[in-house]
């Protein structure tokens, strides 16, 4: 990923909204990355790391964007049970961990 798609497309935005949604802190990211917490907030405030650190961030950007995209896919077929959604949005939840 280059520099200039950084700052276009508000990647920032778009990683800290990924990490919320796996319900991450960012000392929990930070390390799953092998980074530091401090360069991934700088990260989410729209500092454009080094190059490696950014091509892992946009591995993970998109990884969880897929992943987001499949379990609202599976969660729109599934019955209308509220007692369903929530089981497999653990169970899902606990795959991906």
């Amino acid at each position: 990923m280059q520099a200039s798609e950084w700052t276009q497309g508000n990647f920032a935005e778009r990683l800290r909204q990924a990490r919320w949604r796996d319900g991450l802190s960012q000392t929990e990211l930070a390390k799953r990355l092998q980074t530091t917490q401090s360069n991934l907030s700088r990260a989410e405030r729209g500092v454009v790391p080094r190059e490696a650190l950014r091509q892992r961030l946009a591995a993970y950007v998109e990884s969880a964007s897929l992943q987001a995209r499949s379990r609202e896919e599976v969660l729109t077929r599934v019955a209308d049970s509220p007692e369903l959604r929530s089981l497999i949005t653990r169970i899902m939840h606990e795959l991906n961990a």
